[in-house]
């Protein structure tokens, strides 16, 4: 059997085990505090009575254990995910050409966009284009929502928009755009 440790190394070597797994474990708690009471019996027989077929074959198949065990996989590949679409404070420095002390600076001037985890801040790889910082990041940081998950803000970064001309806010900047009317926008999502 491969170990946590044998996968971080050959897949991603500046991947904390520890961190990964502190992640990970506050993830799976969240889900399994989530569990509520489920519905009463009362409300499975009005559901089953008077919901149709369609709520009766959900009511007569559904298992409290394997919605659990599916909630449980959506978390742990939300974990998978993030670090998989992100890069380490270090390796973004080694990409940049800068220190690692720049760095944490430009994450907490909000010039970068990043994720902490744990004591480790995770930078997700959508805001590099060919070696370099995504031009006017620095004006679309700011306005990301903090309450917003980060494949949230990857899909919109990289999904075409309406109000970009039909381009992706990252194309949209690399071509010049305006990094306030991205912002603008951003600041729509929390609403």
């Amino acid at each position: 059997m491969t170990t946590l440790a044998e996968v971080l190394s050959q897949y991603g070597p500046d991947l904390d085990e520890g961190e990964f797994l502190a992640d990970l474990k506050a993830k799976l708690a969240a889900v399994h505090r989530d569990d509520g009471p489920g519905l009463t019996i009362g409300e499975l027989d009005f559901l089953e009575s008077h919901g149709g077929p369609d709520a009766r074959a959900v009511v007569h198949d559904w298992d409290p254990v394997a919605q659990r065990r599916r909630r449980q996989e959506v978390a742990a590949g939300s974990v998978q995910s993030v670090w998989a679409a992100t890069m380490s404070a270090s390796e973004v420095a080694e990409t940049l050409g800068k220190g690692r002390p720049q760095i944490s600076r430009d994450l907490k001037a909000r010039k970068l966009y990043g994720i902490r985890v744990g004591s480790q801040w995770r930078i997700p790889r959508w805001q590099f284009v060919n070696g370099a910082v995504l031009p006017g990041l620095d004006g679309v940081v700011p306005a990301i929502p903090d309450d917003l998950h980060p494949t949230a803000i990857e899909g919109f970064m990289t999904t075409e928009q309406d109000e970009l001309s039909g381009r992706s806010p990252i194309s949209y900047l690399v071509s010049g755009g305006d990094p306030r009317v991205v912002a603008e926008l951003l600041d729509g999502l929390d609403r």
